[in-house]
């Protein structure tokens, strides 16, 4: 069993999900998803709690819904889950072809394994964990789900029951040259652990992006979603073009939402995994502009985060 941590919101635990899925894949066993934290409502300062939101897709009908934390977890020993043990041995499995070979053989023959995940971008040693392993982590970055990428797009299509004026608005956004401007703020500005973590971007960054939008696409139609439309409303509105989706089309879980999103052929997106989903999961083959820096610190290393056609705007 493949055991994986959930915590975050939707886009987070899609992550999460679609990591533990390409591991189980591997090692032919089973998914099982760890609600425990997501269930645990225990005050924290400067912290927005989250809901499990993959219950929205159509996922495999075995997946196990753990509420509590697997006893095996509870008792794992200190060496095999202690950060500091996992991001050295995550070092020698990156950069040493000897050593790769026996950090596998000995993570295979454990009977259990708790990954930490010791650093953001992409770690193969992932796809050494044996069979019976827990993930905490991340896992953004498309490299550790790309061996089951038609799997995950299945699993992640939306055929939601819209409202009929949110089903007028699916077919003006698939039969336009549509744009998805998707403007993320909530608790990146109003909470200060999330606003010194991630920051957000602001209008010059939506306005360079829009700019270079209508360089190569002169017949844009762009549609704005957003966790703070009064504050679209009060920068986009009155421009030719642009269309405010509000809340009205959000639907369950912002499944609504996500759905039209994927149904643009280009795309402008924050830093929100979100909306970083709704851009993977379109299929229409258009332009993808993302900001550089995802997070305040642009020392953290997020190259693995973008498919190789999405284009990086400075933020």
């Amino acid at each position: 069993m493949i055991a994986v941590k959930l915590m975050g919101g939707m886009g987070n635990q899609m992550f999460q999900y679609a990591a533990a899925m390409a591991i189980a894949c591997r090692r032919k066993t089973s998914v099982a998803l760890d609600l425990s934290f997501l269930l645990d409502r225990t005050p924290r300062p400067d912290f927005v709690f989250r809901d499990f939101d993959l219950d929205i897709f159509n996922l495999p009908q075995d997946i196990q819904k753990l509420k509590t934390l697997p006893k095996e977890i509870q008792k794992k020993t200190p060496l095999i889950s202690h950060p500091r043990f996992i991001s050295l041995i995550s070092r020698g499995f990156k950069n040493s072809d000897p050593l790769r070979f026996f950090i596998s053989r000995f993570l295979l023959n454990l009977p259990f394994f708790a990954y930490n995940e010791p650093f953001f971008e992409f770690n193969p040693l992932v796809f050494a964990l044996p069979a019976n392993s827990y993930l905490s982590g991340y896992f953004q970055s498309p490299k550790y789900f790309s061996e089951i990428e038609s799997q995950i797009r299945e699993q992640f299509k939306l055929q939601p029951d819209l409202s009929e004026e949110a089903a007028l608005l699916a077919d003006d956004i698939k039969n336009s040259h549509s744009v998805c401007i998707n403007v993320r703020r909530a608790d990146f500005v109003h909470l200060q652990a999330a606003s010194e973590t991630h920051g957000f971007c602001d209008l010059k960054y939506f306005e360079r992006c829009i700019s270079l939008v209508i360089e190569k696409e002169p017949q844009a139609k762009f549609f704005v979603f957003s966790d703070d439309v009064e504050w679209c409303k009060d920068n986009f509105s009155g421009k030719t073009g642009f269309k405010i989706v509000d809340h009205s089309h959000k639907g369950p879980k912002f499944s609504w939402y996500l759905h039209l999103m994927t149904l643009c052929k280009h795309f402008i997106i924050p830093n929100s995994s979100f909306a970083w989903w709704a851009a993977w999961l379109s299929q229409r083959g258009g332009l993808v502009l993302a900001p550089q820096n995802w997070f305040r610190d642009a020392k953290i290393n997020t190259a693995d985060l973008f498919p190789d056609h999405w284009h990086l705007i400075s933020n």
